[in-house]
């Protein structure tokens, strides 16, 4: 699938001219070869930035071109950004991969603690008065009161909100 990514993004950001030339590449001698691919790759610079330039709202996917693309501020989800990491799996070395999988462990983590903090926010919404009654028969070794748990809900809480934040 990254190949078809790759391959449509120099498809769409080159010329017939500039194709023409790759073609015209393999039939010149090495000593030319090198000045010729050289000149393409300016070519294929000069054509993306002169694009950019007259067009600063466009964006880029696999299915084409959009001049109303997605803000660049719009964060990605676990899930996404999880299938961006397996996408470029391929082409890390045996160190980037390590540090990719511990990385895509560290956001499943995250995101089964965000699951968890959600399903105990809709179990006090659920039963507000078995949160309360645990609180108040002093059997809740919680630190704040109305929690039954062994820990402040609300420090949770606000490390999740903090969570939220850097994915942005």
């Amino acid at each position: 699938m990254e190949t078809n990514k790759i391959n449509s993004f120099d498809s769409l950001f080159t010329t017939d001219h500039i194709r023409m030339l790759k073609i015209l590449l393999s039939y010149m001698k090495p000593p030319l070869q090198g000045k010729i691919a050289v000149y393409i790759r300016f070519l294929e610079l000069s054509y993306i930035m002169r694009f950019f330039s007259q067009n600063p709202y466009a964006g880029w996917s696999p299915s084409g071109l959009s001049l109303f693309a997605a803000s660049a501020s719009d964060p990605l989800s676990f899930s996404e950004l999880s299938d961006l990491l397996d996408e470029i799996l391929p082409f890390c070395d045996f160190a980037e991969r390590e540090d990719i999988q511990s990385l895509k462990n560290t956001f499943q983590s995250v995101e089964n603690l965000q699951q968890t903090m959600e399903m105990f926010r809709m179990m006090q919404e659920l039963m507000p008065d078995f949160f309360a009654q645990n609180a108040s028969d002093g059997n809740s070794e919680g630190s704040s009161e109305g929690n039954p748990f062994p820990f402040d809900l609300s420090e949770l809480s606000q490390m999740m909100d903090m969570i939220q934040e850097l994915k942005k």
